[in-house]
């Protein structure tokens, strides 16, 4: 289901105006979501390192840089973009799955039990990446307000680099707690613990 969304409209527009089919792609890569935790990773260090974050001209050239990413990959990788690439989409499936409301078929609303949702996530390449830059991201946001942590980076000779290896090693240590924990799960089901 196409959701309406302003780089959705700007990709149809720009292919029909074109005459590109939507639904050929110009490679055969098939990357999963992990241009999505890629580009969500680059969006966290925007939110939680870069310095100036919070100045105009920064997040102009960040939407402007946003907007030519998501183009350039809805234009390689047609309608899948959307679904696998663009990190706002995935996020936000994300959530719903882990969401205990849902819908069934029928439309009608159900409440569902906590693993009920996470169970239903397809098993594709990048989940667990993006999985563990969402929570690493938030692991992160809560060991940067330590009063303690700011005073020892701030003390440093360059805490930009300290922040960006903390964040990254905090979404290391998380996707690898994930990826232990999922094995664990799935030995006594007999699951093969690749492609996790």
């Amino acid at each position: 289901m196409d959701h309406p969304q302003p780089l959705r409209w700007l990709h149809h527009g720009v292919t029909t105006g074109a005459r590109i089919d939507r639904d050929t792609r110009l490679t055969d890569s098939r990357s999963g979501r992990w241009p999505a935790a890629a580009l969500l990773l680059v969006l966290t260090w925007l939110e939680l390192v870069a310095p100036e974050r919070t100045t105009l001209p920064v997040l102009r050239t960040a939407v402007a840089l946003f907007v030519l990413v998501t183009i350039a990959g809805s234009l390689t990788f047609r309608r899948a973009w959307f679904r696998d690439g663009d990190p706002f989409q995935v996020l936000s499936r994300v959530y719903g799955q882990l969401a205990p409301l849902a819908r069934r078929p029928d439309r009608r609303l159900v409440l569902r039990t906590p693993v009920h949702g996470p169970s239903l996530l397809p098993a594709t390449r990048g989940l667990l990446a993006t999985v563990s830059v969402l929570l690493g991201g938030t692991a992160y946001d809560s060991l940067s307000s330590d009063i303690r942590y700011a005073a020892w980076v701030q003390s440093t000779s360059a805490p930009v680099l300290l922040r960006t290896a903390t964040l990254v090693a905090t979404c290391l240590v998380v996707g690898l707690a994930l990826l232990l924990a999922a094995r664990v799960a799935a030995r006594p089901a007999g699951v093969p613990g690749r492609g996790m």
